[in-house]
């Protein structure tokens, strides 16, 4: 069995360590790293590498949007959490807040992207300090995203295609509403929804055990199938 995963907005591949110690040492195949801190690390390549074995794909939010469609295809299980379609969801007004939620993010990413990326980490209830002062933080890049985030659709992919898929959603999330985790469920015909109670945005990164223990419980022959224990 290999795992790879794929951070969202404002993250580096290092927000995956709560998973490492869960997971089958070497199993750990790709931690894909967009390049806000650091040199970039895209999964792009993996799809075309040559490697072999039940493939689980995990992605936290903007990250499905960076996911390759060639690496979907390869995955055996889909895990998305806090994941959405479309950021702003169907209608005008169910983007009214998220619309001026990005107008906010991106003044305060211009004026002082170190302690916006603080606030969001804090927000997040990551268990963790935030990304080193010391390291460079590519803000042309985080402002290219948050337009991402902005007009970022999944319309144009092909779900029907995709892998049995496992949606974990926090009910608490103020970032990424639990309607727009609804949404994805009906978005993708093989899915299954899963909210978590007194969970916010950072779920996979707050409740790391929960998460890999409800893979583990929703797809018993898939894990046993990778010999994952």
């Amino acid at each position: 069995m290999r795992f790879a995963f794929q951070h969202g907005w404002g993250f580096a591949a290092d927000c995956w360590r709560g998973w490492l110690g869960l997971l089958p040492v070497g199993s750990v195949w790709a931690l894909g790293n967009r390049g806000y801190w650091g040199r970039e690390s895209p999964l792009d390549a993996l799809a075309v590498d040559g490697s072999t074995g039940p493939l689980v794909l995990i992605c936290h939010s903007l990250g499905l949007h960076l996911l390759p469609d060639a690496l979907i295809d390869q995955a055996r299980l889909l895990v998305i959490i806090g994941g959405f379609v479309h950021f702003h969801g169907q209608s005008l007004d169910d983007g009214r807040f998220t619309r001026g939620h990005l107008k906010r993010l991106r003044s305060r990413l211009a004026s002082n992207p170190a302690v916006l990326i603080r606030d969001f980490h804090r927000d997040c209830g990551c268990p963790w300090e935030p990304v080193s002062q010391s390291k460079e933080m590519d803000t042309e890049l985080l402002a290219h995203d948050l337009n991402l985030l902005d007009q970022g659709w999944l319309k144009a992919r092909l779900p029907a295609t995709w892998p049995p898929t496992l949606i974990l959603h926090g009910q608490d999330d103020r970032i990424v509403r639990p309607e727009r985790a609804r949404e994805l469920a009906a978005f993708i015909p093989a899915s299954r929804l899963l909210m978590i109670a007194g969970a916010g945005h950072g779920l996979p990164f707050t409740q790391p055990e929960t998460c890999m223990g409800l893979l583990d419980e929703c797809f018993p022959a898939i894990f046993a199938a990778g010999n994952v224990q």
